[in-house]
């Protein structure tokens, strides 16, 4: 197959790139995912950190990574923007995981802290972060968030998990997926195989079909604009917990 490659008419010179990739079938893949990640214009922490991992562009992560330090509160949570005085916990959890899930380091010092940070949160003892004036699902949905991350790098401790007694069947499906995923990385908790059967059951009995499409039922407990999770990520991360099963 010979195709003829030219830049476009009055393109900058020495700029853009070619792209080449194969697939199996003509459903493989996520390239129009990472096209369209590839223009997302917006600049905080999170997109950052999602564009460059979801175009898997270790010149963005390094952007990203550069930055880290400066936009980490005093009390450790990691800011949307530099310069901001108070951070954020979902903030923190989410590039605490999805850098882990990714297989991305972050700066070991930068880390530390916003590990701590959520420690600290799980514990009560972060001042303003505690969930206050937030409904008891919104807040347990953020503790299990933090927990999560924190189990990642075996710091979610059974005297921390035990903080939180989450009610699977109501709890939005991001935040049951973080339950299964503290669950399966602490096998010596007290009760785990119960709570983790538990736990799986109630992920099973949220899946409808419709036709050949599988479906979330109640997906609108799932939109949690202020966690940053979506019926879609939802569904994402609920087949992420129980890929290895």
């Amino acid at each position: 197959l010979n195709l003829p490659v030219a830049a476009p008419e009055g393109a900058l010179p020495k700029r853009g790139e070619i792209r080449a990739t194969l697939a199996a079938t003509l459903g493989d893949g996520l390239s129009g995912t990472r096209a369209w990640m590839r223009q997302y214009p917006f600049g905080c922490l999170e997109q950052k950190t999602s564009k460059a991992i979801a175009t898997r562009d270790p010149r963005a992560w390094e952007e990203v990574v550069e930055a880290l330090p400066g936009q980490i509160d005093n009390q450790g949570l990691a800011t949307f923007f530099p310069g901001m005085e108070n951070g954020s916990v979902a903030l923190t959890a989410y590039v605490l995981s999805i850098s882990d899930e990714a297989g991305w380091t972050l700066p070991a010092d930068a880390r530390a802290r916003m590990e701590k940070a959520l420690e600290e949160f799980v514990a009560g003892r972060l001042d303003g972060a505690a969930g206050a004036g937030l409904p008891d699902q919104a807040a347990t949905n953020l503790r299990l968030a933090a927990l999560e991350a924190l189990s990642r790098a075996g710091k979610a401790t059974p005297a921390l998990i035990g903080t939180v007694k989450p009610d699977v069947k109501r709890i939005a499906t991001a935040a049951l997926s973080d339950w299964i995923g503290i669950l399966k990385r602490n096998p010596k908790l007290a009760k785990r195989d119960a709570l983790l059967k538990e736990a799986l059951a109630a992920l099973r009995a949220r899946y409808t079909y419709t036709g050949q499409r599988l479906n979330l039922a109640d997906e609108g407990r799932d939109n949690l604009w202020w966690m940053m999770a979506s019926s879609d990520t939802g569904a994402v991360r609920s087949l992420l917990s129980v890929l290895d099963l």
